[in-house]
């Protein structure tokens, strides 16, 4: 007679502290998350842009002078202010958005608006379903698929962080660019977008021409709409066409990718097709997420969290959407960018500047 014996695993020792723990931290992200859509009604309705520099404002003088319910707006009001972003004057029961607070949630074209990010996670719930069905796919999810609010987000967001830097330093720091540009020099921008970057060149450069190219027809045609109502429109074109394949009719002083090389499904064609547009001594620009060389390092990072949700949700899927060789992500690092860039034909590349947002490499070949 044969006896078998059944062998039990133990049952690990629950750490009561550390669920509790973990419980809290989760909860207290719910929470933010709950914030994130109260911050998108408080962009969308005006909110924010009515109360900057109004003072104190009650319930009642904040739903009249936007047009909403004032049952509502008294809610909104006090989810405000647990969140800390409001004041909360208790004897008199109003309201007020602080200076610096306003610089954050209500002045669009301020270096540190935050709402354009919030567009951009809001795309993120909208676009969940498309999200899903990459996953359960090949992964692929192009850039025309997302929400329209996705795109304003980009632009709002990052937009600000690079406009003033890429016209008084980043291009100022590319040897002789800036008198190539005062001779009549040319630009072009890969992945353009909007236009904003191209926008801002041409005002700050007026000998200058520039080209926009983005593979988004939407986007060009507000790029376009947008070089009108900024008096560029005679020095500025934008065209829907692919990085890697553009042929323009004359070559250019330097050609940018603006957080959009790590997007490309295949970044090698675009930086060799970039180099053959290139007028001799001419250089590459490109602007990605500042990104540290290890993986231990870049989880190390604040933004590491946003970073990654980003880079699953929006930059790798698109990359694979074009069935390229690669689908980087957005945590590349200087020394990947180097050996992709030598890879090439660029043996010349250089970290040019690095600020919390981005990491701005010139490559030369």
């Amino acid at each position: 007679m044969t006896t078998t014996t059944t062998t039990t695993n133990p049952v690990p020792e629950l750490d009561v502290e550390r669920l509790q723990g973990f419980a809290q931290q989760v909860g207290g992200d719910t929470a933010t998350a709950a914030g994130i859509a109260m911050m998108v009604l408080g962009d969308e309705l005006g909110l924010y842009r009515a109360m900057a520099g109004a003072g104190p404002v009650t319930a009642e003088t904040l739903a009249d002078a936007v047009g909403c319910s004032r049952r509502l707006i008294s809610e909104w009001l006090l989810s405000q202010a647990a969140a800390g972003y409001l004041t909360y004057g208790a004897d008199t029961e109003t309201f007020e958005l602080g200076t610096e607070e306003s610089l954050v949630l209500a002045v669009d074209d301020s270096p540190a608006f935050m709402v354009g990010a919030v567009r951009i996670l809001r795309s993120m719930f909208l676009d969940g379903q498309r999200l899903v069905e990459a996953f359960r796919s090949d992964g692929a999810l192009s850039w025309g698929e997302h929400h329209q609010c996705m795109f304003h987000g980009m632009e709002h967001f990052f937009g600000n962080y690079y406009r003033q830097p890429l016209v008084e330093a980043w291009i100022p720091r590319v040897d002789g660019l800036v008198d190539r540009l005062a001779a009549g020099g040319r630009v072009l921008d890969v992945g353009c977008g909007t236009g904003a970057a191209v926008i801002a060149m041409a005002e700050a450069y007026p000998q200058a021409t520039f080209v926009g190219i983005d593979s988004h027809g939407p986007s060009v045609d507000t790029a376009r709409r947008r070089a009108d109502e900024h008096g560029v429109a005679e020095r500025v074109s934008f065209e829907v066409a692919e990085a890697a394949t553009y042929q323009p009719e004359a070559p250019f002083d330097a050609v940018l990718f603006i957080e959009a090389l790590h997007d490309m499904g295949d970044p090698d064609a675009a930086i060799r097709r970039a180099g053959a547009n290139l007028v001799d001594g001419g250089s590459i620009v490109a602007v990605e997420i500042n990104a540290a060389d290890t993986r231990a390092t870049q989880l190390g990072d604040p933004m590491a969290r946003m970073h990654f949700a980003a880079s699953t949700a929006l930059c790798t899927p698109m990359a694979l959407s074009q069935e390229g060789p690669r689908a980087l992500g957005n945590q590349v690092g200087f020394a990947r960018w180097t050996e992709i860039f030598a890879e090439n034909g660029f043996s010349s590349a250089v970290e040019m500047d690095r600020t919390p947002m981005f990491l701005v490499i010139e490559a030369q070949r």
